[in-house]
């Protein structure tokens, strides 16, 4: 299954990142991306303006946005909300 073209916001981890490029995937970081440190609403309306699934630790905060954009008929790519256990994340994503 290919992996959707995906926004890491700033606090996901570099081996994550790193694993999701060696398996092909197309991710920009919220640094690479210029907007570290940016509101969670602002993260979220660029990763929409490009067509990205948002990925993101912080799941309470972007659900909240999620229902948002819902309540008000826009339309977004996408979330995913990673369990915050590192140590998982890191073997997951291990380069093949």
């Amino acid at each position: 299954m290919p992996i959707p073209p995906a926004y890491l916001d700033e606090c996901i981890d570099q081996p994550f990142v790193d694993g999701l490029r060696a398996r092909g995937g197309a991710v920009v970081t919220a640094r690479e991306a210029g907007i570290l440190a940016h509101p969670d609403e602002s993260q979220l309306d660029y990763a929409t303006r490009h067509g990205f699934v948002i990925l993101s630790y912080n799941r309470l905060d972007f659900i909240r946005l999620h229902r948002g954009y819902i309540a008000t008929l826009r339309s977004m790519a996408g979330s995913s909300f990673c369990h915050s256990n590192r140590r998982l994340l890191a073997g997951c994503c291990e380069p093949r």
